[in-house]
């Protein structure tokens, strides 16, 4: 995990691995300076979290 070194701190990248619980991709795109990205939700836990707070929650991923 990375954080950028902005004076606010967010994720700026992660490695998730064997999420699990019902993760799936449904989205991908490339934006004008190719860029790629790609949408999804999962039911698994992500970013060290314990419970998704719902039933799944949703994420936007860019590829590098």
């Amino acid at each position: 995990m990375r954080y950028s070194n902005d004076s606010v701190s967010f994720i700026k990248r992660i490695k998730l691995l064997g999420a699990g619980a019902n993760t799936n991709a449904t989205g991908i795109s490339v934006d004008f300076p190719g860029n790629l990205f790609g949408t999804g939700y999962t039911g698994a836990s992500l970013f060290g979290q314990s419970d998704s707070g719902g039933t799944e929650d949703s994420f936007l991923i860019k590829f590098e």
